[in-house]
């Protein structure tokens, strides 16, 4: 496109641009009424030219070939009455015809024309006269001396009045041949009028449909894509633009400040949930850690010593008594006593390594007197290990559970070995294992103790045995590992992962 049109357009664009709604749609209107308009006005002259005038032409020229036939029929007529093969009534039927044909002429002088004009009252004129003469001539008999050259007369008129009609058809076919020669040009004109006329028109809504599209209906189909999008919470969206400056315009410039402020709010109440979510959170779990080890706590207190271990031991300890002079009893009382002292200072959630193997020996001295020899246990303690921190009452039950479940029912017996260790990792762990040479597990029974571990947060479970001690070393430490491995009629052994510290 040349610069002289680019100019006009763009300042009619965005004149357009700057218009309101209504006077938008008023221009459209206007617009369109003027195309309707044109439209009727072409179609009202197609029909003029094509069937008016021409109808007009055609009319003219059936007139005179039907007062030629009407002519021709009275003059057959005319000789039929006179030879009596027809009766005055048919004759008459017969002339009524003629005078309605004549009647028929058309007699206007603009339309005619001078020369068609004249031939046309000279019809009319000689017609008059010869109706008046049949008129006379029907009412004089055969005998009269001047019947028969009254006859000849009316013939003579009708064969003067045929020729004259015959010229007049002449001269009319001759009219309507120049009309249409004159009309020639228009005719071969005219279609092009008519394409030109409807490419116009075309170009012009083509040009009204894409200014109102971009105008109104891209705008909206932009602003429901985004409102979309915000209804499914994404409002990370780049604005709506549009060019127009009318209503639509005003409101997708509001749309865009109503989505970043909404933006902005909704982002500003997620932070704020978010952060009081995680603080609650950490709260309850800190809350709940509390609670489950101080009942723990009391658990520990309550059930440190097996009731069965007591009783039995206690039994020996009287029997003992009986047979020795209290040494061996005195070992025991003070092993027990040992035991009970520990326990007693349950209420720190922490030990050391140290510690809990002393309570180990007295523990397993104590199952001796009861077991003897069956009962037999190693320790290999890392020197390294001895003051690392490790949960209290964490080793004892995993050794009792050895003994009562793994070597008890053996008759010969067996041997329990407990070993600790640092690893040499970068951040180094305690490694904590027991292990017995019991009666083991079936594997059905050991997946089913694993999945009981792994399930089990009941932080009213009684007691301190495997369950309890997983749910302390998973509370007190998240990364710890606490595992179980057995076969059957070969052993079982405990593992306990946990970050070194101290020592």
């Amino acid at each position: 496109m040349s610069a002289e049109f680019a100019g006009p357009i763009n300042r009619i664009y965005h004149r357009w641009l700057k218009l309101t709604l209504k006077n938008k749609l008023n221009l459209v209107s206007i617009l369109g009424f003027i195309i309707i308009l044109t439209s009727v006005c072409l179609d009202i002259w197609t029909v003029k030219f094509s069937i008016f005038d021409f109808n007009r032409s055609y009319s003219s020229s059936e007139k005179i070939v039907n007062l030629i036939q009407a002519l021709d029929a009275e003059y057959t007529a005319l000789k039929d009455y006179t030879r009596d093969d027809l009766t005055m009534e048919g004759y008459l039927q017969t002339a009524s015809l003629t005078d309605s044909a004549v009647s028929d002429l058309v007699r206007d002088y603009e339309s005619l024309g001078e020369e068609r004009f004249a031939w046309t009252s000279s019809i009319i004129n000689l017609y008059s006269v010869y109706r008046r003469d049949c008129d006379h001539f029907l009412k004089i008999s055969e005998d009269d001396p001047g019947y028969l050259e009254k006859e000849y007369e009316l013939y003579e008129m009708l064969d003067y009045l045929k020729t004259y009609s015959s010229k007049l058809l002449s001269l009319t076919t001759i009219a309507t041949s120049d009309f249409y020669r004159e009309r020639f040009t228009s005719l071969i004109f005219f279609p092009v009028i008519i394409i030109l006329l409807a490419i116009v028109f075309v170009l012009i809504i083509a040009i009204l449909s894409k200014a109102v599209f971009k105008s109104l209906i891209d705008p909206l189909i932009k602003l429901s894509a985004a409102s979309g999008k915000i209804a499914n919470n994404e409002f990370n969206i780049a604005d709506v633009e549009v060019d127009s400056e009318d209503e639509i315009g005003e409101l997708v410039h509001a749309f865009n400040k109503m989505k970043f402020a909404t933006g902005r709010y909704i982002a500003t109440m997620e932070d704020n949930r978010v952060a009081l979510d995680k603080l609650h959170a950490e709260e309850l779990q800190k809350k709940e850690i509390e609670n489950r080890l101080e009942r723990m706590k009391f658990e520990v207190l309550r059930h440190q010593i097996n009731p069965h271990f007591l009783f039995n031991t206690l039994n020996v300890i009287c029997g003992m008594a009986k047979l020795e002079n209290a040494e061996t009893s005195e070992k025991m009382i003070k092993a027990l006593s040992s035991l009970f002292r520990y326990t007693l200072h349950t209420d720190e959630k922490e030990s050391n390594v140290a510690q809990e193997i002393a309570v180990i020996k007295d523990y397993i001295f104590l199952q001796k007197m009861r077991f003897g020899d069956r009962i037999k246990y190693e320790i290999e303690c890392d020197p390294e290990t001895e003051n690392a921190g490790i949960p209290s009452f964490t080793i004892q039950p995993l050794v009792e559970n050895c003994i009562v479940h793994g070597l008890s029912p053996v008759e010969d017996g067996g041997t329990i070995r407990i070993v600790t260790q640092k690893t040499p990792d970068e951040k180094p762990r305690l490694r904590v294992v027991i292990s017995d040479t019991g009666v083991g597990m079936s594997p059905e029974k050991l997946a089913e103790i694993n999945e009981k571990l792994k399930n089990d947060d009941n932080p009213d479970h009684k007691g301190i045995g495997i369950g309890n001690i997983s749910r302390r070393l998973s509370l007190m430490y998240p990364d710890s590992v606490f595992k179980i491995e057995s076969t059957e009629n070969s052993g079982t052994v405990f593992t306990i992962d946990i970050p070194y510290i101290g020592g």
